[in-house]
């Protein structure tokens, strides 16, 4: 069930058209633009964002839009406090960097040095290795009972206790899998390092000699001057379950504004606080046994944007999603901090329009005659999966093997982009003038491509059930501990709630089983002397069996 979230697609289609590609930007039109797009993202009353946008060592827009506070109608600022999630790691890791250039530690150690009870059975698991994803030790947050936690308080041992014993993913230094066990080790290892907590260390060593003044270890009970509320979209915004702040810790337990982390990549650039060749390091990604490259430093994300090196990290927690990116070739620095909404495309949608990269053109309307040629069923190269493409409205929508139904737009010729999204995909054609395939690239340059089958879609054929027979089927299904699925019913409609999602209609179809429209997802029940026990979910290749409690 981990695939309902809302995920970009792994594969999406980006061509530059010269024709398409703007002019680039000077200071006033970009702050006049980045003022009409954050009006255009985020509404007056609703969660906010706050937003700054440097180029060449000028702060040229520094602002923010909706609320900060839904409840007691308080406008969101510039200089409001939000929690910044896994952008928090950086900061870990440059506190390790740090450490190294004082001689307390070396990133090539073996963790035992300094965690002697970890059971690493006999793996050789570095702090480099928990700097870079690389480890191969499990993620808390990716347990199945995590959730059933986040709301007590804990001491680091208690926390290593919830993972240390799981099996490992692959051999230290074979794979990359983001890992937020690593970096709440990272921070443990900071203290034993240094003789300071992990808070003290941040406080005094980052925050005050920065001048980081509106930036903060993450604590519940502490007056927070301009401190923002959190929220989630469910059916309506809701106030965010609450988190205890040792849950996170190294990991993600920092708060800042958007002032303070440009203050933070001045100094990060300028090596007041590293030196230069640890930075270096920090932004190279690191290559893994095979030789293969992880888009992924210290503490940072590496990869490209339209051709341009870019050094990236986003992050996400309970109320609040952050997302930050640099292109240092231009020097265009962009951070923006939402209290319920996902700013990534956002961020990205400014800097493409910054440099004269914005590759699509005005939504273009097409027949459903001329949309017919696309629908289809498409085998993923390389890949178990299949995307369905078919027609809604004047539009298509896509479906990729058990993820959301996301909408397609025209922009040119056989040229299509997603909502809220760089991505293209493009529609090929044989001699004959037939589709028979896509063609697909991140504006990172990561291609794929898809073959179109003689399968076709599916039309499901909804069953209409009254009130009292839905009411059957409402009640908690537990998945996992922690992890559940909640089915009500709302306006003669059965409607479903899994753990840390949104709400989503569910659909009748025959006797016990039903369906998903936003979801690739199917339902059956199980009945067992006249009580529904049991749901099996249908989730793309994965199954899942749900139990009534």
């Amino acid at each position: 069930m981990k695939n309902l979230k809302t995920t970009l697609f792994v594969m999406v289609l980006f061509l530059i058209f010269s024709s398409a590609i703007n002019a680039q930007l000077n200071n006033q039109e970009s702050k006049s633009l980045i003022q009409q797009e954050l009006q255009k993202h985020f509404k007056s009353d609703e969660p906010g964002v706050t937003l700054v946008v440097a180029k060449e060592g000028e702060i040229i827009f520094l602002g923010a839009a909706g609320m900060a506070n839904l409840e007691l109608n308080v406008p969101m600022k510039a200089n409001n406090v939000l929690r910044i999630g896994s952008i928090t790691k950086q900061f870990t890791a440059v506190a390790i960097l740090m450490l190294q250039e004082q001689g307390k530690l070396n990133i090539q150690d073996d963790i035992t040095k300094y965690l002697p009870s970890y059971p690493t059975n006999g793996k050789e698991i570095t702090i480099e290795h928990l700097l870079t994803h690389t480890s191969g030790i499990r993620s808390y947050t990716s347990l199945s009972d995590f959730m059933g936690k986040i709301r007590d308080d804990k001491t680091t041992k208690e926390m290593i206790d919830i993972f240390k014993d799981k099996d490992m993913l692959f051999e230290p230094g074979e794979e990359f899998s983001y890992n937020n066990s690593g970096y709440f080790l990272l921070g443990v290892i900071i203290e034993k390092a240094s003789g300071m907590t992990y808070e003290d260390f941040i406080e005094k060593n980052i925050f005050e000699k920065i001048g980081m003044e509106n930036s903060y270890y993450g604590r519940a009970d502490q007056i927070i001057p301009n401190r923002a509320s959190g929220y989630e979209l469910e059916d309506d915004v809701i106030n965010a379950p609450y988190l205890s702040m040792t849950i996170p810790y190294a990991a993600g337990s920092l708060l800042s504004t958007v002032e303070d982390l440009y203050k933070w990549h001045r100094a990060i650039h300028n090596y007041q606080v590293v030196k230069k060749s640890s930075l270096d390091k920090a932004f190279t990604p690191y290559t893994l046994k095979n030789g293969d490259s992880t888009d992924y430093g210290y503490g940072w994300g590496i990869d490209s944007f339209y051709g341009e090196k870019i050094i990236q990290h986003s992050g996400g927690i309970n109320g609040f999603v952050t997302n930050e990116m640099y292109l240092p070739e231009q020097d265009i620095f962009i951070a923006a901090f939402s209290n319920g909404k996902n700013p990534s495309f956002f961020t990205q949608l400014i800097a493409a329009k910054m440099i004269g990269k914005y590759p699509m053109t005005k939504r273009k309307s097409l027949s459903p005659e001329v949309l017919a040629d696309y629908v289809g069923i498409y085998q993923v190269e390389n890949s178990k999966d299949k995307r369905t493409i078919k027609i809604k409205g004047d539009h298509l929508t896509s479906f990729r093997t058990g993820g959301n139904l996301l909408n397609l737009y025209s922009f040119d010729k056989d040229k299509f982009y997603f909502e809220k999204s760089l991505d293209i995909f493009e529609f090929k054609r044989n001699k004959e003038g037939k589709v028979v395939g896509i063609i697909a690239q991140l504006p990172n340059g990561k291609i794929g491509r898809a073959i179109k089958t003689d399968e076709k879609p599916i039309e499901r054929k909804v069953v209409k059930l009254d009130e009292q027979t839905l009411q059957k089927y409402v009640g908690i299904y537990e998945i996992g501990p922690g992890f559940a699925l909640d089915f009500s019913v709302k306006d003669n409609s059965l409607w479903v709630i899994a753990t840390g999602e949104p709400k989503l209609q569910v659909f009748a179809e025959g006797d016990h089983k039903f369906f998903l429209k936003d979801v690739d997802a199917n339902l059956e029940f199980k009945e067992v002397e006249n009580k529904i026990t049991e749901v099996k979910v249908n989730l793309g290749n994965e199954i899942h069996i749900a139990y009534k409690k």
